[in-house]
Formats: C-alpha cells, sequence, structure tokens
C-alpha cells in the first residue's frame, strides 16, 4: 500500500515527499530504535566519517582477522615486507603495494588497487582498482574507481577525484579540489580549482626516445594494436616493418600487440626476436623494410613501455611523421584489413650473427691481438659485445688485460688495467681525434656534451659543429658530415652514439696503440645539472621570456638556450617527456657550477610567478 503512494519515474523523497502525504491521510507511522549505527552520508564530511567510524570499530562490518592491532589486510593482498603502515588501516583484496610505500593512519585501500615504490598516502581513501604511480603523496583524499595517478603527483586534502580520471606525472591538487569523472589532466598541472566540464589531453602520443607509458593505464595492450594499425596505415598497405623486443616480460607483450596491428593493417612483419644494442636499425637496411620497431620495459620505472621507432632509413622516425601517426590515431583513420590482405609474419633468426659481423669488419683491422677484459653479467649487450670483440680478432681474457669493458645492463665504460675509467665527454674527445685521423675537418657534436671538447678540437684542428641532442638531428648531421662508419659489402650505415658496439669500437681503435693513462685529454670541469618542474603550457612562456633576455653575443639557441659566462656556461632545455626544465652548468669550480645552474633554476621559477627572466 504504501509503494502505491510513490509515483514512478520521477525524484520522490521518503521523508520530504512521502512521509507528509502518508501524514496527510492520516496513516499510521511507527518509529523503530535500533541499536545498530546509523550515518546519513549526504556530504563529503559525513563520508569521511563514515570511513572513520568503520576503521574505529563502530561499525558492525565484515573485516579479515587484523594483522597487527587495527590493520586488516585481505589474505591475497601482495604487500611488499618494507611497507611502513600505521593502524588503523584496510587494505582489501588483491591490492599490490610495492617496496618502499607508507600507509598512514585512518587509510581505505581498496580491492585491486596497485600502489608503485614510494608511494606515501595518508587518511585517505581508495575505491577499487586504483592505480598510483610511484612517489605520489595523498593527504586526506578520495579515490572513485580506476583513478590513474601517474608518479610524483600530489593531493592534499579535501580533494576528490572521479572515477576513470587519469592524470599525469608531477602534478600538484591543492586542497578542496574535485575533479569529475572520466577527466584527462596533463602531467605537470596545478589544480587550484575543481574541473568539472572538459578534458585537458596529453600533448603528444610520441616521447624523445618512442612512445612511451604505463601498460596498465597510458599504454595498455589495446592502445599498442591501435597504435600498431594507426603506423600501418602510415606505412601503407603492403609495406614491411621490423619488430623486436628486449626480452622482458612488458616488451614481449608489447610486440605482440603492435605485431598484431599491423599485420590487421597489411603491413608485412619482419620479428627478429630478442636484441638490444639499437640493433634493431641494421634490420631495416637488412630485409629492406619500411621502418623498424622494438619494444622495451622501462628499467627505471616498473610497469613502463617504450616503443622505439626507426624510419626507413634506420634513423630515428622525424617530429613530422611521429605527428603523422598521432593524427591518424587520433582521428582512427586506418582502414581495415579483409582476411585476404592480411599481411604476413616471418621470422629472421640471423640479424644478430649479421649485426656483429658487420660491425666486427670494420674495426678487425685495428683490433687484432687487443687484451680484453669483460666484467659484466650475462645480459643482451655484455653477449653481443663479445660476439663483436671476438670477431674482430680480440683475446678476451681474465688476466692481465689492457683495457676492461664494464657491462650492467645496456650501460658500458672503458676502463684502463688500473680501473680509470673513460668518460662521457673523454669519449666524445677521444671521437673528435679519431675523425682528424680519418682526415675530416667536421665533427658532430651533442649540445650537452661538455665544452672541452671544442679545446680538444681547436688542437687537432678540427671544427665542431653543435646539433640539438635530439639523436635524429645528431645522425643527420653526423652522416653529412661523414663522421660515421659505412660497411663496404652492406652499405650500411653505422653510428656512434647511437650504437653501443660501434661506441666501442671507435674507442678501442683508437686506444689499441694509444694508452688510455697517456690520452691528452682537455682538464675536466665541474659540471652540475638540475631540473625545475613547469607546467606543459607554461613551457613556451618560460623560454620566451629567457630568450628576449638573453645577450646574442654571449649564447647560442641549437638546442634551447646555452649562455657563456666568464665562469663557465649554462644550459637550459625544455624536457620534451616531462613537464619541466633540464639545466646543465660547466665551471672551474663546483661552487661556480652549482651557482650557474641555480640562477638559472631562480629565473625559471620567478618567471612561472609572474615576473621577468
Amino acid at each position: 500500500e504504501v509503494l502505491a503512494e510513490i509515483p514512478d519515474n520521477e525524484k520522490y523523497d521518503f521523508s520530504q515527499n512521502l512521509f507528509p502525504k502518508l501524514l496527510a491521510k492520516g496513516a499510521p507511522l511507527y518509529g523503530f530504535v535500533a541499536d545498530g549505527y546509523w550515518s546519513d552520508v549526504g556530504n563529503l564530511e559525513v563520508y569521511r566519517q563514515a570511513q572513520l567510524d568503520c576503521l574505529e570499530g563502530r561499525v558492525d562490518i565484515e573485516l579479515p582477522e587484523p594483522t597487527n592491532p587495527r590493520i586488516w589486510i585481505e589474505p591475497d593482498a601482495e604487500v611488499a615486507d618494507d611497507v611502513h603502515i600505521t593502524g588503523p588501516v584496510y587494505i582489501g583484496r588483491g591490492v599490490k603495494i610495492s617496496s618502499g610505500c607508507s600507509i598512514g593512519s585512518y587509510t581505505v585501500i581498496g580491492d585491486y588497487c596497485q600502489l608503485d615504490p614510494g608511494v606515501d598516502i595518508k587518511r585517505s581513501t581508495l575505491w577499487k582498482h586504483v592505480k598510483i604511480g610511484a612517489d605520489t603523496q595523498l593527504r586526506g583524499v578520495i579515490l572513485a574507481n580506476k583513478v590513474c595517478l601517474e608518479g610524483k603527483t600530489q593531493a592534499y586534502e579535501g580533494s576528490v577525484i572521479g572515477e576513470k580520471t587519469f592524470i599525469g606525472t608531477q602534478c600538484t591538487i591543492e586542497p578542496n579540489v574535485k575533479v569529475w569523472p572520466c577527466k584527462q589532466i596533463v602531467s605537470g598541472s596545478r589544480l587550484v580549482q575543481s574541473v568539472v566540464w572538459g578534458s585537458q589531453i596529453e600533448p603528444a602520443l610520441f616521447a624523445s626516445a618512442g612512445v612511451r607509458g604505463d601498460i596498465r593505464s597510458s599504454l595498455t595492450p589495446e592502445m599498442i594494436v591501435r597504435f600498431g594499425l594507426a603506423y600501418g596505415a602510415f606505412v601503407g598497405q603492403g609495406g614491411s616493418m621490423i619488430v623486436s623486443t628486449d626480452g622482458s616480460p612488458l616488451g614481449s607483450v608489447a610486440k605482440r600487440a603492435v605485431i598484431s596491428g599491423l599485420l590487421a593493417a597489411g603491413i608485412n612483419v619482419y620479428d627478429v626476436g630478442s636484441v638490444s644494442g639499437n640493433l634493431t636499425r641494421f634490420g631495416v637496411g637488412y630485409v629492406q623494410a619500411d621502418g623498424a620497431l622494438h619494444c622495451q620495459a622501462v628499467k627505471e620505472h616498473e610497469n613502463q613501455i617504450n616503443i622505439q621507432c626507426w624510419d626507413q632509413k634506420g634513423y630515428w622516425l622525424s617530429k613530422a611523421d611521429q605527428r603523422k601517426i598521432e593524427n591518424i590515431l587520433l582521428r582512427e583513420d586506418f582502414p581495415r584489413a579483409s582476411a585476404e590482405q592480411f599481411g604476413k609474419l616471418a621470422y629472421v633468426p640471423d640479424l644478430i650473427k649479421q649485426y656483429v659481423t658487420s660491425v666486427a669488419r670494420l674495426y678487425a683491422p685495428y683490433l687484432q691481438g687487443f687484451r680484453i677484459k669483460i666484467a659484466a653479467d650475462e645480459q643482451e649487450l655484455a653477449s653481443l659485445v663479445k660476439q663483436f670483440l671476438s670477431k674482430a680478432g680480440c683475446e678476451l681474457t681474465e688476466t692481465d688485460p689492457e683495457l676492461i669493458i664494464r657491462i650492467e645492463g645496456d650501460q658500458w665504460e672503458i676502463a684502463d688495467r688500473n680501473g680509470a675509467a673513460l668518460s662521457d665527454d673523454q669519449w666524445w674527445e677521444l671521437f673528435v681525434i679519431g675523425q682528424r685521423q680519418r682526415e675530416l675537418k667536421q665533427v658532430a657534436v651533442p649540445a650537452h656534451v661538455s665544452n672541452h671538447v671544442s679545446r680538444t678540437a681547436n688542437r687537432e684542428n678540427v671544427e665542431i659543429n653543435w646539433t640539438k641532442s635530439d639523436p635524429r638531428a645528431w645522425m643527420e648531421i653526423a652522416s653529412e658530415l661523414g663522421n660515421i662508419q659505412v660497411d663496404p659489402n652492406s652499405e650500411m650505415e653505422h653510428f656512434p652514439f647511437i650504437e653501443p658496439l660501434v661506441s666501442i669500437g671507435e674507442a678501442l681503435s683508437l686506444l689499441r696503440h694509444n694508452p688510455l693513462s697517456e690520452i691528452r685529454f682537455s682538464s675536466t670541469q665541474n659540471r652540475v645539472h638540475k631540473t625545475v618542474i613547469c607546467p606543459w603550457e607554461s613551457k613556451g612562456r618560460v623560454m620566451r621570456s629567457i630568450i628576449v633576455s638573453a645577450d646574442p653575443k654571449t649564447s647560442d639557441f641549437i638546442d634551447g638556450i646555452r649562455y657563456y659566462s666568464e665562469d663557465g656556461w649554462v644550459l637550459v632545455v625544455p624536457d620534451g617527456d616531462e613537464p619541466l626544465f633540464h639545466i646543465y652548468s660547466e665551471a672551474n669550480t663546483s661552487e661556480e657550477a652549482d651557482a650557474l645552474a641555480q640562477l638559472y633554476a631562480e629565473r625559471i621559477e620567478n618567471i612561472l610567478l609572474g615576473g621577468e627572466a
């Protein structure tokens, strides 16, 4: 009878509409005094209090047995041993909390949430399937279902993030800010007011080293398949692509996903398996493909994947081509091939052998009998280096070596038998000397390299051609100046600085008859590297302000802005991937170098506050 009084398909409140109507009719109304907990959750403050009441035991809810006093963790949750937890705290089913996290009191973490290393949470409520990036700080916030916060973000008391919202890296969400569901917030944003309408979009799909993102959120396997479709549309049906992986679980998943997209777009795919050392680019010329993709895990960021992209010349994909692929993906302008138009998949098992043979052929005349010790784990690059040196005629030895090559992951360095290592800047000095011995008059050098390379160049009567730090920019100019090696058999270009084996070959060919301790390097100055956070939308304003205030007589603008002073130099470059600026400085003393870097860091911060450079 009571339900009959409630009209269909309209808002109808019990206390404001139904009960007054029943009273007006003289219907009998009764109250019941219950012993349980009651909270009319009508606003956020009451909702937060209800969470606290549950954790304080004022509400009769079903919880697992506490692992410690007032700490409830569901049995299938995975919590790293060093995670610091202060109760009361509830951690739900299937939750994964990584090493170095701190979970403060009055925190509720819903089912299947994932917390990356270094996350710090206090008095916050996370609903289900929330992903929190590394080094993020949460203070008194509410995150709804399927919210994703990238790393190094800070959210403060009273802020609420609606479901399926994506927030980029290094964002700041000020107190009491509300973000409505399904929004995308650009990395580096500072939210001081609520976001209700509209959505911010990340500035670009491509980062400086390829396509990069979190495989759980911004670059999922589904997204990688769509990227493969877009890339296939860019190449054109019937084209061919090389695809490889670094052998990691993430890289292997990404490789299979991108191959699926390429095949569905009608692209023939050559799968070269697991390789390293930028070897994939060699495959472009070897099989005459239209480009290459290399899928690799980002070692310093768990769950992040990077897809390197090489064009038909084996160069890093140009900015113009990147924009074309992004536009195809944005418009979803990729045709769907029919079954008979699908691409074919072939395997190329001998690419590593062909590559090592090609590079060894270049340096064998200079390296015969060179006694080298390899200090490395048995990883992909270490295996490549050993094969290369053996084929080039070196003697690999553990006793009485002339030089030692240390390899860790994809990083390498050359040291003498006393342990003195060749620095990056010294490698460039060696490279300049080597180009002079090849009777070349100009050498391409990236802008971030020490200015002391110029002194070596002047001594060797070689002109430095400074380039942008972007690898493609360097490759184009280096090729034009002849600062590369060309295999006479395959006519394939090999690039020092880009390919580790070629970089090692260049250094060893000079050190074969010139001990490292006897090389005349320019004196090493003190160098400093700082970063300054800057929102994406402010980068242009900051650069314009710095450039306008610069003296053209003491500055150059090859890559960002480099300013020369009596004490040294400072280089300011906007990061292509993150919402920040890089500041490199060099001077006679560490104090002078630090002062130069700090001066420009303060100038950037002043511009962001509305001042001048």
